[in-house]
């Protein structure tokens, strides 16, 4: 298995994930949940508990694929914030609409947090956690809350000067520039304005 903040590119490979979908294990159960449930455990350790999670009423943001929420994510022994909660966005994903089973949207989710979380750059969203619950029906990506929300609500909101207006799209670039000279590379697929 592959160490935290490590991409393998096999792990998305379509012809591995068809080829497991096509054979079966010696006890019955389709390799693609073995699969899916590789995966999430690879993961575990981003896992956060329901209790560990305040999601709060004020939404940041909606999407095809679900709403951004404010939070606040309670400290525990495996990760702690100095005793105190930190504010966090929780993406609440829409997992209703789908026509795939629970453990697809699952495994789904569970690619996207094994890039997200691969991704260690300064201007690049940290990935904090998920939650998934026992039904695979609930999911939450978990990130840090970013006081000046996007970047063009923060452009109509403080007017800055052009030097600073400059300096973001620098930084949005090294951004975009760091992930798509990852091997292999990773498009973004939803950058906002």
């Amino acid at each position: 298995m592959a160490s935290q903040g490590d991409f393998n590119p096999q792990d998305l490979n379509p012809e591995v994930v068809v080829s497991s979908l096509l054979t079966r294990s010696v006890r019955g159960e389709p390799s693609y949940k073995r699969l899916q449930k590789a995966t999430l455990r690879s993961l575990s350790e981003y896992s956060i508990s329901s209790s560990r999670l305040k999601i709060g009423e004020q939404t940041l943001g909606e999407g095809g694929f679900g709403t951004v929420k404010i939070g606040e994510l309670r400290a525990s022994s495996l990760i702690p914030f100095g005793g105190k909660p930190s504010t966090v966005a929780v993406k609440i994903l829409q997992t209703d609409g789908f026509r795939e089973t629970p453990l697809r949207v699952a495994y789904r989710l569970a690619r996207e947090m094994k890039v997200w979380e691969s991704c260690k750059h300064e201007n690049v969203l940290e990935f904090k956690g998920f939650h998934l619950s026992k039904d695979l029906k609930k999911a939450y990506l978990i990130s840090p809350y970013m006081a000046n929300g996007n970047i063009k609500e923060y452009l109509i909101r403080e007017a800055p000067p052009m030097e600073k207006r400059l300096q973001l799209v620098q930084d949005t670039s090294k951004g975009l520039e760091y992930l798509h000279t990852r091997q292999p590379p990773i498009v973004h697929g939803d950058l906002k304005s």
